[in-house]
């Protein structure tokens, strides 16, 4: 068998690549549940090529499906099991021989695969998947997308209306006024549609080239018996009238709902609508404008003058009783709404669902007559619409309230199929109606301020923001409810899927569908690849608590500031920060700009930061501005919101983001209508005897873990890329929250107490990691493999180059820290030892006078200060040892070094080293002589001199550095502050390097030490914003941060060093 078909449950499987074992898993569970006929949950993690491996099982089960059909007919297929490819007509129009439509007629069909997902981009995204399969040469596809999307006419796709574009567009096509309509026939004949697998953008793209209608050359090419797979978005199929008006036959097919961790949410809002007082008066005022036009045509035979777009003959049809009949309506129908009594208090009322076929009874809308409504209300609808135009859009109301009625007699015979059609004028099945409409619906009635934006039905929702309307809600909250009737049509089997549908127990719970077959699988990545903290206090060691109630504390607003901070510079790439809602967000960033120390303006600095909008329609301009500034060597930084656009619509792999920052968890508002009800509900469930039905509380706090799950899958994208998640708020180390995170997530997580040491181990990650994709990439390179994607290197397989650099990128760590496993370099010759984790030589009694965290902070450049990790590593260009030279010298400066742009370099250190060698800069060497010196000093120990002297024979004679450490510091007895400011500038060196050590902490001296390295070259103004943070204390601290100015030669560059001074503590340096 090929290395890439496999056997999985007796079905052979092609595969383009060589599966990991969770794929394998993956498509044996899709599998089993095809063969069985019974429904699965499926979680696997972004990244592990769910879709590809879903694609690929399902397609390969119906192909042995329909070979199997076949044989049993005793037919030949074609050649591996492939489809019959009979050319089938375009509605009935292409007729064939007797004998090959009776031949036709015998050919085994095989379930459909009815593939939804949410947005037509994660469609694109599946199209896209199946091209890379050896399914795409004989799978017919189809793909059904909205008019927005695939519509070409030059008229009707200008509407900015949709409701306003379906009507003009079948208004055109009844009347065979869209030629490209009219061409689908005869473009699909020639099978231009059919030729190839085509996502959404190619079908636009082909129908404008041909002259044909892409919407519905898709729409007649799903009807064909040879479709054997339908992509589709979510509300195609959750909701019963678009399932009709699409021709989507559910019964005896195959339903896959992908990223389905929103299906429940997705449920309950197909079966919910809000209907405001805005909306009624909307309704009043268009019956109305019509009825008077109507009125004037029948009087005077002149079409009113804004009807004249419209068609005179059709004006002429309403019925003017008719028409009072149904403003009439609207009036009685908002003043029954203004009448209902509301609680004074709370200024709302809740009742059960059948309350509302009680509301609607003055009315005389009932289960007999609301058909007859509905039908007005569209002929209405249809007709408006044709007036509308890119400057006004008419019938969006009337629109609405049709859909509300739907929604509200969706339960009888016609729309549930569970209920014949002969039983819905009866007593009993009215009663059985009531009951099922009060167990799964709430009527709610509340009186809110109205708000001058627009609706999603396209109409201003309110015209002032002073006054009041009252909202009547319909709220489905049980999922179930939805579901119950897909599965009533007729399905064979129901597979969701997603990379968050944890805690799936709950899940399942909510949706009231079986699910005998679950999975729960883990990642392809490695643990090194992904680092986890749950951080419990603030750098001041301060609970850290971002809840509702502490969200208007200031200071601990600034302690979550800083520690963005800290992580924007410690982090590479994207930086992607989710808060709870946008009215959290906003406080902290203005708290954030309001401060002396304009934490927005410092985190800007270090990496760009764009904002998600509440706009949806500028969505697209802040992820292009995101995009740009991520690609720039610092990065960038994204505030966005959990369950937002951003949160879990995009993608962000690599580079776009490395780290995800959780700010607090994402409770849904409790003084919100709805949760409050849906929290109600579940109780009353629950105490009626719902024994599997969660309560209220379980409820809340597991929307927040979801929001949470669903964020963090941003950092991962596939097997070889890594990142951070960092969750700050001591709530998630409890163990309700952390139990029900992903299974891939849960044993990686690290709690801190101490944010300090997860910032330490922050870095650490982003140290080990880079150079371990070093090492990969260019073994990648070398090899000629691809650098990502599903499949490129085979997991746990050690890599090895021949020059020696190795290191094992899929192998498990070592138990002691993942973030240790570095490889010393080797040679084909070296031992065993010499070649295991961290062999490091030993040096000529270094120990005697550097600590190991000198070693560690001695890198080049390009190594990265403060991590643990680097104290690991051999130093193999330069040896220190001890000297008996007893000559003295002045003390050494090590800004003055590193401002001369002339120093010239030793042989040794000009050659280029090897790619695990680092090289110890002259300057690094210098200012940890001093601090050994300054260490010696506090201990009492005797004075050493120091030599350097180089591994390898040398022509020029081996730099020699001696320090004078008998030079005591310059005592200040004057008590004026000023007195030890000059000191501090003008005094010797010595003095400032120890007032600096004593007034840093060990890991603010190490960032400190960092900063030297680039000081010359840096930007005065980064300069002196990464110094202030380090000396941002104490007066004293402020002192020594004014002192550097002696540091700078140049005129100018100290002015603007004393400008900065001067704004950051209130004070130019002395002297300046």
């Amino acid at each position: 068998m090929d290395p890439h078909k496999l056997l999985l449950h007796g079905i052979e499987v092609e595969f383009p690549f060589d599966p990991y074992p969770e794929q394998l898993h993956y498509m044996k569970c899709v599998i089993e549940s095809l063969q069985t006929g019974n429904n699965a949950i499926l979680e696997s993690p972004t990244g592990t090529g769910k879709t590809l491996c879903l694609l690929c099982a399902t397609l390969a089960w119906r192909r042995a499906e329909i070979k199997q059909r076949a044989e049993k007919l005793g037919q030949n297929i074609a050649a591996g099991g492939a489809e019959p490819d009979y050319p089938l007509g375009w509605n009935g129009g292409d007729a064939r021989p007797d004998q090959e439509a009776q031949a036709a007629q015998q050919v085994p069909s095989a379930p459909r695969i009815i593939y939804a997902s949410r947005t037509h981009s994660q469609l694109a995204q599946v199209v896209k998947e199946l091209k890379r399969t050896a399914y795409a040469k004989d799978t017919k596809l189809s793909i059904l997308g909205s008019r927005n999307q695939m519509c070409i006419h030059p008229e009707v796709s200008k509407q900015t209306n949709n409701v306003a574009m379906i009507h003009s567009c079948r208004n055109k096509v009844n009347k065979h006024l869209c030629h490209f309509y009219n061409n689908v026939e005869n473009v699909r004949k020639s099978g231009s549609f059919t030729n190839e697998i085509l996502d959404i953008e190619e079908l636009v793209e082909l129908g404008k080239k041909r002259s044909a209608c892409p919407y519905y050359a898709a729409r007649e090419q799903s009807k064909d018996a040879d479709c054997g797979i339908l992509l589709t978005p979510y509300n195609y199929l959750l909701d019963r009238k678009s399932r009709r008006a699409n021709n989507l036959e559910v019964s005896g097919n195959i339903i896959i709902f992908d990223e389905a961790h929103n299906l429940e949410r997705i449920c309950e809002e197909s079966a919910s609508f809000d209907l405001t007082s805005m909306d009624i008066a909307k309704c009043i005022t268009e019956t109305g404008e019509l009825l008077k036009a109507a009125v004037k045509m029948s009087e005077t035979g002149i079409v009113p003058d804004g009807y004249e777009a419209g068609e005179s003959s059709a004006l002429g049809e309403f019925s003017l009783q008719e028409l009072a009949t149904l403003k009439a309506l609207f009036v009685q129908l908002e003043k029954c709404l203004n009448e209902v009594p509301l609680d004074n208090f709370k200024k709302r009322l809740s009742k059960p669902g059948r309350y509302m076929f009680e509301f609607l009874a003055p009315l005389n809308i009932t289960f007999s007559t609301h058909e007859a409504v509905i039908d007005l209300v569209d002929k209405v609808v249809s007709y408006l619409s044709t007036l509308s135009n890119s400057f006004q859009t008419r019938g969006t109301a009337l629109q609405k309230f049709s859909e509300v009625m739907r929604v509200i007699f969706s339960a009888t015979g016609g729309e549930n199929p569970a209920l014949p059609a002969s039983l819905v004028t009866s007593h009993h099945a009215t009663r059985i109606m009531m009951d099922e409409l009060s167990k799964f619906y709430r009527v709610n009635i509340r009186e809110e301020e109205r708000k001058p934006t627009k609706s999603s039905w396209g109409s201003d929702s309110a015209t002032s923001s002073g006054s009041t309307q009252r909202i009547l809600s319909y709220w489905c909250f049980s999922p179930g409810y939805a579901m119950r009737d897909l599965i009533a049509s007729g399905v064979r089997n129901l597979i969701l899927t997603s990379g968050t549908l944890s805690p799936i127990q709950s899940f399942t719970c909510e949706l009231q569908v079986d699910f005998p077959i679950s999975l729960q699988n883990t990642h392809v990545i490695d643990d090194h690849q992904v680092f986890v903290a749950t951080v419990k206090k603030t750098l001041n060691q301060r609970r850290l608590e971002t809840t509702y109630k502490t969200r208007n504390d200031y200071k601990l607003a600034e302690d979550v500031g800083n520690l963005l901070v800290r992580i924007s510079e410690t982090s590479p790439g994207g930086l992607l920060v989710f808060f709870p809602s946008y009215v959290a967000m906003d406080g902290y960033i203005r708290r954030w700009e309001e401060m002396d120390r304009d934490i927005m303006r410092r985190i800007d600095l270090r990496k760009p930061c764009t904002v998600e909008s509440r706009n949806r329609n500028s969505l697209k301009d802040s992820m292009d501005k995101y995009y740009s500034d991520v690609a720039k060597p610092q990065g960038a930084s994204f505030f966005a919101i959990c369950r937002g656009k951003v949160s879990e619509g995009l993608d962000f792999a690599n580079d776009n983001g490395r780290a995800v920052v959780i700010v607090g968890l994402p409770y849904p508002p409790t003084k919100d209508p709805r949760v409050m009800e849906k929290m109600d509900f579940l109780q009353a469930l629950r105490a009626a005897g719902g024994d599997k039905v969660m309560d209220g509380q379980k409820w809340y706090r597991l929307q927040a873990i979801r929001a949470v799950n669903q964020a963090i899958g941003r950092v991962i994208r596939h097997r070889y890329d890594y990142g951070a998640i960092i969750l700050l708020d001591y709530r998630y180390a409890e163990h309700d929250n952390l139990s029900e995170l992903p299974k891939w997530i849960k044993p990686r997580v690290v709690e801190f107490d101490d944010a300090e040491k997860a910032l330490r181990r922050l870095k650490s990650f982003f140290c080990s990691i880079r150079e371990k994709e070093k090492v990969r990439l260019s073994l990648a390179a070398k090899n000629g493999n691809p650098t990502n994607g599903v499949k490129a290197i085979k997991p746990n397989v050690a890599l090895a180059s021949s020059a020696g650099d190795s290191m094992i990128f899929g192998a498990k760590p070592k138990k002691s820290d993942i973030t240790s496993s570095y490889f010393a370099k080797s040679s084909n010759t070296s031992t065993k030892k010499d070649r295991s984790f961290l062999s490091i030589p030993k040096a000529n009694a270094i120990a005697d006078h550097i600590a190991p965290s000198v070693i560690a902070s001695s890198m080049s450049a390009n190594a990265c200060s403060g991590c643990p990790t680097t104290s690991k590593r051999k130093l193999e260009d330069d040896t220190l040892v001890p000297i008996k030279n007893k000559r003295k010298t002045g003390a050494v400066s090590c800004f003055d070094v590193m401002q001369s742009t002339d120093t010239k370099k030793t042989q040794h250190e000009d050659k280029a080293a090897p790619a695990s060698t680092h090289s110890v800069s002259k300057i690094s060497r210098e200012m940890h002589i001093c601090d050994k010196l300054l260490d010696d000093q506090r201990r009492g120990v005797a004075k050493k001199k120091i030599k350097l002297i180089p591994n390898k024979p040398v022509t020029s004679t081996p730099e020699i550095i001696e320090i004078e450490s008998d030079d005591k510091p310059e005592v200040v007895t004057n008590c004026d502050t000023d007195g030890e400011e000059i000191s501090l500038i003008r005094g010797k060196l010595q003095f400032l390097l120890s007032s600096v050590r004593e007034t840093l902490t060990k890991e603010a001296y190490a960032e400190f030490k960092k900063l030297l390295t680039c000081f010359s070259k840096a930007d005065v103004s980064a300069i002196a914003l990464k110094l202030s943070d380090l000396f941002s204390g104490s007066e004293r601290s402020r002192m020594i941060f004014r002192a550097f100015v002696r540091f700078f030669k140049d005129k100018t560059k100290a002015e603007e060093f004393s400008k900065k001074c001067e704004e950051y503590t209130g004070r130019r340096p002395v002297g300046y």
